[in-house]
């Protein structure tokens, strides 16, 4: 299929105007001189991968770039490959354990199992989510507390008079009382 920007279509480049009338797909093919080189393509993979094709480029002598380079753009491309392949095997894989789910929720004792199960899966996540808002909560007294020592040590070190020891203690109280509602609170749910 030709399409006007296709790689069968005339390179449209200003910087090709001495090399003459080419197709576009000259640049994308390795085996070209006027390829592109594997920027693109290297582009594209994982973070690792890339780091390690940017490695292979740059211990690429001036004799040996364009082979190293056409190996990095085919090591680069098998990648992409096998992750497609990768991704189509986990989607036959989900879709089997859906199946055998499904058959399952057929048979009644399998199916009473799964329900119990997923009713327990439900039950932690919901005890997960409280456990971790309270423990926002109990952060925010801890960093409120900290707040509050730093600021008395500031005033200490301006020679600036320090609360008295009731007017401290009114402050954790209020701290800890708004504190341990927030923290009831997040229990509700």
């Amino acid at each position: 299929m030709t399409t006007e920007n296709g790689p069968n279509a005339p390179c449209r480049r200003t910087a090709c105007a001495e090399y003459g009338a080419h197709r576009g797909g000259l640049h994308l093919d390795p085996a070209s001189a006027l390829w592109d080189g594997p920027e693109i393509t290297i582009g594209a993979l994982g973070h690792q991968q890339r780091d390690a094709a940017w490695t292979l480029r740059r211990l690429a002598t001036v004799d040996n770039r364009h082979e190293v380079d056409v190996a990095v753009y085919t090591f680069a491309r098998e990648i992409h490959r096998l992750r497609e392949a990768i991704g189509h095997l986990r989607v036959d894989r989900d879709r089997s354990v859906r199946a055998a789910s499904e058959r399952a929720l057929d048979c009644v004792e399998h199916g009473k199992i799964i329900v119990d199960l997923e009713a327990q899966v439900h039950k932690c996540d919901t005890a997960r989510r409280h456990t971790e808002d309270a423990r926002r909560v109990l952060l925010g007294l801890l960093h409120q507390i900290t707040s509050t020592v730093t600021a008395m040590r500031t005033r200490t070190k301006l020679g600036e008079p320090l609360p008295s020891g009731a007017e401290f203690v009114d402050v954790l109280d209020k701290a800890a009382r708004k504190t341990s509602s927030a923290h009831a609170r997040m229990w509700k749910k």
